[in-house]
């Protein structure tokens, strides 16, 4: 299954968990792909989804890198934990911006966010939210495009 981004080319989705169109509106995702880690595997997939979802976003170079690589971090934080968890990517337009937005959710408690935190790119995240609920840990991060880097 693919979607429609921006430009109408389908997006690729093939060895993903789950993707579905969602439709475009003031804070909301144009599109997501969600990616189950239970594999070493699956880190990858979710570093080449965000990298191909960050590109669609707009993003370049240097912020490409980051965007894949804080994708890659929480991947691996799920899979060392040995819980069931996942990544949700997603392009979200908000307030007039460009930015990619990325949920993990997985059933590790506040050993997630310690972990995810003591990670140095932290600093190049516009936004982080770390929400508790019982028998799971969701952490939501942002970046949005830098039009001046551009």
């Amino acid at each position: 299954m693919g979607f429609f981004a921006m430009s109408g080319s389908p997006i690729t989705t093939s060895g993903m968990g789950i993707a579905r169109g969602i439709a475009p509106g003031e804070g909301r995702p144009m599109y997501e792909i969600t990616i189950s880690v239970s594999s070493a595997s699956d880190i990858v997939t979710a570093r080449l989804a965000g990298r191909e979802v960050a590109e669609r976003a707009g993003f370049k170079s240097t912020d490409l890198t980051v965007v894949s690589t804080v994708i890659s971090e929480m991947a691996r934080n799920i899979l060392e934990s040995a819980l069931p968890g996942e990544i949700a990517i997603s392009i979200c337009p908000e307030s007039g911006k460009a930015g990619i937005v990325v949920i993990a959710r997985t059933s590790l408690t506040k050993k997630f966010h310690e972990l995810f935190f003591a990670n140095r790119l932290r600093q190049s995240l516009d936004e982080c939210k770390v929400d508790y609920r019982p028998g799971e840990t969701i952490l939501t991060i942002k970046k949005w495009v830098d039009v001046w880097a551009q």
